[in-house]
């Protein structure tokens, strides 16, 4: 695999009459590639209809409005992704040629759809569309070692109890300088960091079999009821389903 990410959630749907959601700030990148329907995006004072024919990364941690028009839902294929914090980006929006690599791509993704036999093809597949992606889109990195080094120790160390002064003091800095350095690096705070990669990490063991439980456990939740309620938050998804719609069945 050419790049560090996890796909948390993906599929092809047609959105229900309710979809939308009002100031997300998201932890994970939102990814959708527009087949039809009528869609709008709000960031800020920019208000976009989402076109078909369109790729669209939505922004990380920073809040943006999605909604649709009823009578012409949205009709999408969507990817929920976890991308090693040294990438980030603030709004991306490509238009996908017919006929190019990236289309078949994508259509190749959407044969897989719903289907988590083919979990592994699917990120691979996807792996390859980033490469395509990222020749297409200039894909931002931060260049600050000691904030990578940060990340990397952050990976190594994510199933203990590790916190904002356990991280300072890796960087070898003052625990409020750290924060600031590190939020001015990733456009977010440690706390923020740290609360995502730990249900990164449930939602990873809970697509490899885990229960709900042993998820719990892998998050740092004293109790599932409060695991269960901040992984809904997170994935819009209970955990209990998120499991059963990964594990594939023998």
């Amino acid at each position: 695999m050419n790049h560090e990410f996890t796909l948390l959630q993906s599929d092809y749907t047609v959105c229900s009459k309710d979809w939308g959601m009002t100031d997300e700030n998201a932890l994970f990148y939102r990814m959708y590639y527009i087949y039809g329907g009528e869609a709008y995006l709000k960031k800020g004072d920019q208000k976009i209809r989402l076109e078909p024919g369109y790729f669209y990364i939505l922004p990380l941690m920073k809040p943006y409005s999605l909604w649709h028009v009823q009578e012409d839902p949205l009709q999408v294929l969507w990817f929920h992704i976890q991308i090693k914090m040294d990438f980030y980006i603030d709004l991306g929006i490509v238009k996908i040629i017919e006929n190019t690599p990236m289309y078949f791509v994508l259509q190749s993704l959407r044969s897989f759809m719903g289907n988590a036999r083919y979990y592994t093809e699917t990120e691979q597949l996807f792996d390859i569309f980033l490469t395509l992606l990222g020749e297409e889109l200039p894909l931002q990195k931060t260049d600050h070692p000691v904030m990578k080094s940060v990340l990397d120790y952050i990976d190594s160390h994510i199933s203990n109890h590790i916190t904002v002064c356990d991280l300072a003091a890796y960087a070898g800095m003052e625990r409020s300088y750290f924060s600031r350095k590190f939020k001015a690096a990733f456009q977010m705070s440690p706390n923020q960091y740290l609360y995502a990669a730990r249900l990164n990490q449930a939602a990873i063991a809970l697509a490899k079999g885990a229960t709900v439980s042993e998820a719990c456990r892998i998050a740092d939740y004293a109790d599932e009821k409060s695991f269960s309620r901040a992984f809904r938050s997170y994935m819009d998804i209970p955990p209990s389903i998120y499991r059963k719609s990964h594990i594939v069945q023998p």
